[in-house]
């Protein structure tokens, strides 16, 4: 009776080893950029490149080979 009993607890346990959860994707974070100067957007280039390049004037400019203009981001976003 010892062998069935331990034999069922551990079958239970393998069945709840074999379940997989997926992580849940987090919801996204929105900052305003829009009274950032050049000077705080070369630092958030810095310190953070990926939100930096998470900013879509940024991205545009990248995707075009071009280098952003620090002082119309600020501007280009707030409009």
């Amino acid at each position: 009776k010892k062998n069935q009993s331990s034999a069922s607890a551990s079958s239970s346990s393998s069945e709840s080893a074999d379940m997989i959860t997926a992580p849940c994707a987090p919801e996204p974070i929105e900052i305003d950029i829009s009274n950032l100067s050049a000077e705080d957007l070369q630092s958030l280039k810095q310190d953070d490149p990926f939100l930096y390049y998470s900013i879509p004037a940024v991205r545009r400019a990248v995707f075009n080979l071009e280098e952003p203009d620090m002082s119309e981001l600020s501007l280009e976003e707030s409009t």
